[in-house]
């Protein structure tokens, strides 16, 4: 058995009038502020990119003399912070090149050779007369 569904009969008064109410609300969201466009227009976004090009403008203008003034302000700190930055990045280097010669066959043993010869030269000339110990 199927079951038929229950047909809504309009008449057409009320179909042209619900048409009608439909259009008037589409009038009325036209007009509300919802219906504006989202983007501004080309001319508001040229403005808009000249106005943040004038602000870069200004600050790059200024920074010299704003960077001038934090050195003169805070001298001791800058200068030992770079001093810091600089020992640091020697340090770095000095393993990378110590690192580097370690690789290669021979040189560690080498290197090891003559830290060994350097120190007994050392002990002898130095720490092994009483004389040379004043």
């Amino acid at each position: 058995m199927t079951t038929q569904l229950p047909v809504q009969e309009y008449k057409q008064e009320e179909y042209i009038s619900s048409i009608s109410d439909i259009s008037n609300d589409t009038i009325a969201l036209q007009d509300s502020q919802l219906a504006k466009p989202l983007a501004s227009p080309a001319t508001d976004t040229q403005s808009d990119l000249e106005h943040i090009g004038a602000k870069i403008s200004d600050f790059l203008a200024k920074l010299p003399k704003h960077t001038a003034w934090f050195y003169s302000e805070y001298k001791l700190l800058v200068d030992s912070f770079v001093l810091m930055v600089v020992v640091v990045v020697i340090l770095r280097l000095a393993t990378a090149v110590v690192n580097a010669f370690n690789t290669i066959p021979l040189f560690k043993e080498f290197f090891q050779l003559v830290g060994i010869g350097y120190t007994t030269w050392f002990l002898n000339r130095y720490l092994t007369n009483v004389s040379h110990r004043r």
